[in-house]
C-alpha cells in the first residue's frame, strides 16, 4: 500500500466545495473527479493511466481531518484540510492534476510514502 497525505489550503467555502464535490460514501473518492464511464474505465490499466493508481482510496485506512479554521499570514488563506489516505502502491498523481486544475484557488500539496 501506498500512504498519502493530502493538505488542502483555500477558503473555508472553497475548500467545502471540494470535500461536497468529491464525496464518496464515505470519504472522498477519485471517481467523482475522474468518472469512470465504461467497462474500459474499470480496468486496472485505465485506472493507472487516468488516477495515477489502480485503484480508489481505501476507505478502511482514510482519515480526514476536517478544516482547520485558522489563519496562515504566511499564504493569506484562513482554511486547512488534511487527508491521510492509502492507495495500491502508487500515489494519484493524475488525480492531483486534474483537481488542482478545476479547484485553482485550493492549493494542494501531496507526500506520499511508497514502499520499495
Amino acid at each position: 500500500m501506498c500512504t498519502n497525505y493530502l493538505t488542502l489550503r483555500g477558503t473555508e467555502t472553497e475548500i467545502d466545495t471540494f470535500i461536497d464535490d468529491n464525496r464518496g460514501t464515505y470519504t472522498i473518492t477519485f471517481e467523482k473527479a475522474i468518472p469512470l464511464q465504461s467497462e474500459i474505465s474499470r480496468t486496472r490499466e485505465w485506472r493507472i493511466a487516468n488516477w495515477g493508481t489502480a485503484s480508489d482510496i481505501d476507505i478502511k485506512n482514510t482519515r480526514m481531518l476536517f478544516p482547520n479554521y485558522s489563519w496562515d499570514p504566511q499564504t493569506s488563506q484562513n482554511t486547512i484540510c488534511q487527508l491521510k489516505f492509502e492507495t495500491e502502491r502508487t500515489p494519484p498523481e493524475h488525480w492531483l492534476h486534474a483537481i488542482a486544475k478545476k479547484y485553482p484557488n485550493i492549493q494542494f500539496t501531496l507526500y506520499y510514502d511508497k514502499p520499495v
